[in-house]
């Protein structure tokens, strides 16, 4: 490799600083020579075959005696490489074996770039490469723990604090001994700098790729690690911040499965956090944990790369939880938590975790919303007290709590709030559970009240909930009920006591004895304080209130005894009732009431009203349509008072009375009329003789017309029982005799029964009063009424078929009266009749009065029994015969009628016949 000058004389030695080409000044002996050169040159000469194709490097000296002696000698034998399919990357196995027979086993891997074009200037002779080479049976070049160097093809002096030998086409010093980064000429410094930021970090990944798989055994000391030198340190910056995290090479091994290998993308670091994570991680088997020594793994967390932290393992859990949980390692869980909690200064990693150990032996999942479940910690001072609350939600009691509580997790200390909470929770679930199970519970949870007192719980914080049992069995109320009177405390062993405590259980009333065994002593104490009030009538009322629609009901289905003991001692304390329960105790059935037909029985106040003072129940219940009662103290309860003028209009009366009804109505009758006021002038029904009911304006006074009218026996009047009352009667519309006008007269005549025996003389009846005292009732302003009278049927007539005159015998022949007249009823209208002082001008027109009008109607009435202008002509043509006309001068006629007659008919063939039947346009008699 390089030819020593030979020193034969002292003078050329001294004189070998004038000769330039001498390597050293002063004569070397052989023996120097060896321990200085050929010795030192021995690792050189190794590093040789690395990068080099040769294959074998010795060291020999020769001695004076012409003996050979081999100082150190090594033998490369290299096996073929085979590049990398699309790249131009390659690996070869170099087994180098020295003097002794020791064989090394190193790996070189190779590469080629393209050189880019800002190089191009420098106009290299060859492509650029790069090389790396390790020891792999080792992670040192030698068992001396050597350092690596840099290579340009053969070793440099430069060491490397990389963890291998890196080779490059490095432009090197004019020496041949430094690798330039200096600034006398940027170009080469920079092309340099090239190779070692972005050819060696490509051919390093996939060196240490193929490492990984061929199961270097030192594969996790083959990372580089940034130390002082700049040459080095080039190659780690773009290892680490450019080609790593971008890289696709399968550089890492599975941490839990090292089988499996994985790319810097997919890769999580771990090795940062405490060991109780890395325990866990391990437990979970998480597929693409890796481990590096601390420093490539801070260079590769800090390019970038995925590290374990708070939020990868909380995946990683909820990806298979029961890894964790089945370990039942409550130490490992605190960890979690805590590193979970404290290390992204946030509670938000724990939301949705099922980890959190709970009483049950289950586990519970971690919230911070709010939202989940809350679980609460258990730490009585009695270590034997139970909570008695459901055990999954309390955490495990093994589990340290004291740091677990400063967490912002739903894991909270028990308080009153937690209490009640639970008390929600525990009683929802209670309500599907069997009976007997809710009593065991509810007296369980008396039994720790010290605990939950201490913990600062007061009555009043759960004084809503059903806790309380009551008489009733499996019953339950809260002490806001007993509070509030709804529940009634009932105290002491006397009889009241016990029948009213029957009576109340009994009305559905929920009754507690404060002193009864089955009342837990803290309850005891409590419901002994004085907002806890005893039984009163207005406590009783609002406990009612709570089953108002059931109170009738429930009330009816007590015993007699307890019904009226109950009834007797409400209506005597219902003076003490208050307004606002008034409409409650108006629904209580207390209240001795009958009417409707209905018994008397207890009935609430809303449905009945009150009699008149001087009425009683026994009398007016039967007549009644309402419900009555006669007890004063329902006038406190503001209930209805009906007034005397009320029970008219509430009265519930037969169609037709029995004897015993009539007597039973009579002595209702007398009280209840004499306590209407004089001002009531309303009709009211009254009993009629054949025991009808008709209203007192329909009925009449017993007076010989009405009787002549009605009949003795008339449903007109009113019972003979009730003649004392008729006095009374007047004044609400019972008629008299003296009362008669056109309206009473009018109903007379409808009242007429044509088919009556007695009709004539009852017909007579009505006449003599139409004539003689109907006129004292119709004012002068009413003279219009009696012509609508002449419509009606109430006058007799005389029966007679012939016309005769006075002085006509019985055997003498008189006029026939005309069929139109004879047919006509015996009673008949009165302007079918004529006035017997017109009978001789009309007497073949109308009928005669069997009894003649009385003056005093005709006074008023004029017009009764006249015959109007055509009757009278009708009558004259009747005359037209002889034998009629004799008899009409004998008959009284005036000449003048008689020769107006005459002229009438002589005159008949030539003139024609008037029209009879028009109205004149007044009414003119026959002498007009």
């Amino acid at each position: 490799m390089f030819v020593l000058p030979l020193r034969t004389s002292v003078v050329q030695a001294e004189s070998a600083e004038l000769c330039p080409e001498f390597i050293v000044p002063v004569f070397w002996p052989p023996a120097r020579v060896v321990s200085d050169i050929l010795h030192p040159f021995q690792k050189s000469a190794l590093d040789c075959l690395l990068f080099t194709n040769i294959q074998n490097a010795k060291c020999v000296t020769r001695e004076e005696n012409s003996a050979l002696t081999t100082h150190w000698s090594f033998l490369a034998v290299r096996t073929p490489t085979v590049p990398e399919t699309g790249s131009a990357y390659q690996v070869t196995d170099v087994q180098i074996t020295n003097l002794s027979g020791y064989t090394a086993t190193w790996k070189i891997a190779l590469s080629k770039a393209l050189l880019p074009e800002e190089f191009h200037s420098l106009k290299l002779r060859r492509d650029p490469f790069a090389g790396l080479a390790v020891r792999f049976d080792r992670a040192s070049p030698d068992s001396e723990g050597s350092s690596f160097n840099f290579f340009s093809t053969l070793p440099l002096s430069t060491p490397t604090s990389l963890p291998m030998h890196v080779m490059a086409s490095f432009m090197l010093s004019s020496d041949r001994r430094q690798i330039r980064l200096d600034a006398y000429e940027k170009l080469p410094s920079e092309y340099n700098t090239w190779l070692l930021a972005h050819v060696v970090p490509p051919l390093y990944l996939f060196f240490l790729e193929h490492l990984l798989l061929t199961a270097d055994e030192h594969f996790r000391q083959r990372w580089p690690v940034e130390k002082d030198d700049i040459l080095s340190q080039h190659v780690v910056r773009g290892f680490y911040s450019v080609y790593l995290r971008n890289s696709t090479r399968r550089v890492f091994h599975n941490l839990c499965s090292p089988p499996q290998t994985l790319t810097p993308q997919e890769a999580v670091f771990s090795g940062g956090e405490p060991q109780g994570i890395r325990r866990a991680l391990h437990l979970l088997q998480s597929p693409c944990i890796v481990d590096l020594p601390s420093g490539p793994r801070l260079l590769a967390e800090e390019s970038g790369l995925a590290k374990v932290s708070p939020a990868f393992v909380k995946d990683e859990i909820l990806r298979n939880p029961e890894a964790i949980t089945s370990e039942d390692d409550f130490e490992l869980l605190d960890d979690i938590i805590h590193y979970l909690a404290e290390e992204a200064k946030t509670s938000h990693n724990l939301c949705g975790l099922p980890i959190l150990p709970l009483q049950n032996e289950s586990f519970g999942t971690l919230d911070t919303t709010a939202i989940g479940p809350t679980y609460f910690v258990w730490r009585p001072k009695d270590q034997t007290r139970e909570h008695f609350f459901a055990k999954d939600r309390f955490v495990h009691p093994k589990m340290k709590t004291k740091e677990l509580l400063k967490l912002n997790i739903n894991v909270f200390p028990l308080d009153p709030a937690s209490i009640r909470k639970l008390l929600d929770i525990q009683l929802s679930s209670l309500s599907e559970a069997e009976p007997l199970a809710q009593v065991n519970w509810k007296h369980s949870f008396w039994s720790s009240w010290p605990e939950y007192s201490a913990l600062g719980l007061t009555h009043n914080d759960i004084s809503s909930y059903p806790l309380v049992p009551t008489t009733r069995s499996l019953s339950f109320v809260s002490l806001d009920n007993c509070r509030e009177g709804i529940a009634l405390l009932v105290s002491g062993d006397s009889t009241d006591s016990r029948t009213l405590g029957a009576s109340f259980q009994a009305l559905g009333l929920n009754v507690i004895r404060v002193d009864s065994e089955q009342t837990p002593e803290p309850l005891r104490s409590i419901l002994e304080r004085k907002e806890f009030p005893s039984v009163t009538f207005q406590i009783v009322l609002a406990a009612l209130a709570q089953n108002q629609q059931l109170v009738t009901e429930l009330f009816l289905s007590l015993d007699e005894e307890r019904k009226n003991a109950f009834a007797h001692w409400a209506i005597r304390n219902i003076h003490a009732c208050s307004d606002h329960l008034l409409p409650l105790a108006r629904e209580l059935p207390i209240w001795l009431s009958a009417g409707n037909g209905e018994e008397k029985e207890l009935r609430p106040a809303s449905e009945i009203s009150l009699l008149p003072k001087g009425l009683v129940l026994d009398d007016a219940a039967d007549f009644m349509r309402v419900l009555v009662t006669d007890n004063p103290a329902l006038q406190v309860l503001h209930s209805p008072t009906l007034s005397a003028k009320d029970i008219a209009e509430n009265l519930r009366l037969p169609a037709v009375f029995d004897i015993v009804e009539l007597q039973a109505y009579k002595r209702f009758f007398e009280k209840w009329i004499l306590e209407l006021p004089p001002t009531y002038t309303e009709p009211i029904p009254v009993p009629t003789g054949p025991l009808t009911l008709r209203f007192s304006n329909e009925l009449y006074r017993r007076h010989s017309l009405f009787e002549a009218v009605f009949g003795l026996d008339s449903p007109n009047f009113v019972h003979p029982e009730f003649t004392e009352f008729e006095d009374l009667l007047y004044n609400r519309g019972l008629r008299r005799g003296e009362d008669l006008d056109v309206n009473m007269f009018t109903e007379f005549v409808q009242a007429l029964d044509m088919n009556d025996p007695d009709v004539l003389s009852r017909a007579m009846v009505i006449f003599r009063a139409y004539t003689q005292i109907l006129p004292f009732h119709v004012t002068p302003q009413e003279r219009h009424v009696w012509s609508q009278l002449d419509d009606l049927t109430f006058v007799p007539r005389r029966m007679t078929t012939v016309r005769k005159l006075a002085d006509q015998g019985e055997n003498e022949s008189g006029l026939d009266i005309p069929a139109n007249v004879t047919a006509l009823d015996t009673i008949v209208q009165p302007n079918e009749l004529v006035r017997e002082e017109f009978e001789a001008v009309a007497w073949s027109q109308r009928a005669f009065f069997l009894e003649q009008p009385d003056r005093r109607v005709l006074v008023e009435y004029p017009n009764l029994g006249t015959p109007n202008f055509s009757e009278v002509v009708r009558c004259s043509i009747y005359y037209a015969s002889p034998t009629k006309v004799e008899i009409a001068f004998k008959d009284g006629t005036s000449s003048l009628s008689i020769k107006f007659i005459n002229i009438k008919f002589s005159s008949a063939s030539h003139v024609s016949t008037p029209n009879l039947n028009q109205r004149p346009s007044r009414n003119l008699s026959i002498f007009e």
